[in-house]
């Protein structure tokens, strides 16, 4: 019975250790997980009450979370705007640009590739550097001049549009505004939080260019393109010069006061008949006549230029297309006694460009022509002796005030444009703007230290060997190891300039081009762009219109054909589509200024 008893007891105690372990609970900590590969168990049924002596542990306050950090460094919230919403100020990056892996499909075009490692664009440093520092890999479909268009072509039909175009308005065969309707580029005006450095510079230059805002803007709510700037406002960059050393030695005075076409003549007949060189032409004309609308004889107040897009004016606000008129029969007329006097080069319809005549530059056999502030140093090198400086607009007579011919939207030709079916719209938004910033401008302008330029030991920025001794020149070689405006965009020209550099030539040149009166009342406004049905009916009247103005101005000039064949000329001209293209204009002109 004792032992009965005891048993019981024990029993008892048993059970009641059983009940005091399920009374004292201890909360598990907060952030455990189960071990991987293990799933957790589930949670041990609470007793129906708790001792009366047991209180539950408070509750612990959850710790708020780190925001995540910036892997993308963008403009938006960073930079001070205007009561309108424009930029307010310019805006530094920092970088790299992104911390993600990501690479953007870039298509491209180079004239230079037999200078590039491999041929490729991908291997010169200036494109790696610039890859490490913004953190946005690149894959260069690189094209070349001849094939970008085709091959811009077959990634639109295959719906496969690269994440940047250079370019890219002109590689695509319908209008800006098209590219945008249909979702070949992307609206930038959908993105301008993320472009405050080339949007402050166009609103900031539109102050004093009638058209910067007409160019910029498709619409006044579409954005197309990045334009290429220049960090320099001072004005043309091209223009005619002429060769001081041969007007030294025959006392003929100073090229920059040789302003009205008159004193060109006297000139350039000085030059035919007391220079005795074989093979050597007072002046050349190019395959387009004129190698840059306007910049020949400015005087005249319009275009002699063939083989490009037609040319438009406003007079009087009436807009009138150029290639028929008065002032062209002038500038035509004049160059056909200067023709005709053995003042031009017969090998002129071979000269797309300078580069196309360098053995004739080499051997002085030129004094007259047209030049790139650029151009002048790299000619004065190859040929020795020879002095190229700038010559002043030439003017029916001195002092005139020019109406049309000088004005430029204010662009230059290289340009970005973004895929509208990009998944990095933002981030490529970004790496265009960045190009226009103070330190993204200065340095797709002179690219990698040790390559066109280094510091000398007073820490000023001088030019390379290699780059002044450029088998192309100079220029050519900024343009292939650093930005090439011809075809990209952002804003060239900026940071210190070098020591050992003469630009004595390209600060005189651009002194003596835009020292002239300039009112701009005849401009064309950029903003009146036609509609595709109408690009259309232009486009299929062009060709035959060119063709045929580009065979007549040169018989003109030639003599083959006679001047007194102007009015058929102009009776054909308007048969050919002339009329029909200006009333096209006349509309366009007419929806936009309704606009406005």
């Amino acid at each position: 019975m004792a032992k009965r008893a005891l048993a019981l007891a024990f029993v008892l105690l048993f059970v009641l250790a059983l009940f005091s372990g399920c009374g004292q609970k201890t909360p598990a900590p907060s952030n455990t997980a189960a071990p991987a590969g293990q799933s957790t168990p589930a949670p041990t049924a609470k007793p129906t009450q708790a001792p009366a002596a047991t209180q539950a542990p408070a509750a612990t306050q959850e710790p708020e979370p780190e925001p995540e950090p910036e892997v993308d460094h963008l403009a938006p919230g960073h930079y001070a705007k205007t009561a309108d919403g424009k930029p307010a100020e310019k805006y530094e990056y920092p970088l790299p640009l992104t911390e993600r892996d990501v690479k953007l499909r870039f298509f491209t075009i180079t004239w230079t590739s037999q200078y590039m490692p491999d041929g490729l664009m991908e291997n010169v440093e200036y494109w790696i550097e610039m890859q490490k520092m913004t953190g946005v890999h690149l894959e260069f479909l690189q094209m070349t001049q001849a094939n970008c268009k085709e091959q811009f072509a077959v990634l639109v039909a295959a719906d496969d549009i690269p994440d940047i175009t250079s370019q890219g308005q002109y590689r695509y065969s319908g209008t800006s505004e098209q590219a945008i309707d249909e979702h070949i580029f992307a609206n930038l005006y959908d993105y301008t939080d993320y472009m405050p450095n080339y949007l402050w510079e166009i609103y900031d230059r539109a102050k004093d260019n009638v058209n910067l805002l007409d160019t910029a803007f498709v619409k006044k709510n579409k954005i197309v393109s990045f334009f290429g700037l220049s960090y320099s406002r001072a004005g043309s960059a091209s223009g005619w010069s002429l060769r001081q050393d041969l007007m030294d030695k025959y006392g003929l005075g100073k090229a920059e006061d040789v302003d009205t076409i008159s004193k060109a003549h006297d000139v350039l007949y000085a030059f035919k008949t007391q220079h005795e060189q074989t093979n050597f032409w007072p002046m050349t004309l190019y395959s387009t006549m004129e190698r840059e609308a306007g910049k020949l004889f400015t005087g005249l107040n319009t275009y002699l230029t063939i083989n490009l897009s037609i040319g438009l004016r406003l007079i009087d606000g009436v807009p009138e297309l150029i290639g028929i008129g008065d002032d062209e029969k002038e500038g035509i007329s004049i160059l056909r006694q200067w023709f005709s006097e053995g003042l031009i080069s017969p090998n002129y319809t071979g000269y797309v460009s300078n580069t196309d005549m360098t053995a004739e530059l080499t051997n002085g056999e030129i004094g007259f022509l047209s030049l790139a502030t650029g151009d002048a140093s790299n000619y004065n090198v190859v040929c020795e002796g020879c002095n190229w400086q700038a010559c002043h607009r030439l003017l029916r007579e001195p002092n005139q005030t020019v109406h049309y011919g000088l004005s430029s939207g204010g662009v230059s030709y290289g340009s970005f444009c973004i895929g509208a079916t990009s998944e990095e719209i933002p981030l490529a938004t970004t790496w265009c703007d960045w190009q226009y910033s103070e330190s993204g401008s200065e340095y797709i302008t002179w690219g990698v230290q040790g390559v066109l330029w280094d510091r000398n030991e007073n820490g000023e920025r001088i030019v390379t060997d290699f780059a002044l001794n450029f088998d192309r020149g100079y220029g050519w070689a900024l343009m292939t190891f650093a930005n090439c405006a011809l075809s990209e965009a952002g804003m060239n020209g900026a940071g210190d300039k070098p020591v050992n550099y003469d630009t004595s030539y390209n600060d005189h040149a651009v002194a003596v081009w835009t020292n002239v009166k300039n009112d701009n009342a005849w401009v064309w406004r950029t903003g009146a762009k036609l509609n595709q049905e109408e690009t259309d009916e232009v486009s299929g009247l062009t060709a035959d219109v060119q063709t045929y103005q580009a065979e007549m101005w040169c018989m003109m000039v030639e003599g083959t054909t006679s001047m007194d064949q102007w009015d058929e000329y102009v009776k054909n001209m308007k048969s050919m589509g002339f009329d029909r293209m200006l009333e096209i204009y006349t509309d366009a002109y007419n929806r936009f200024m309704a606009e406005q």
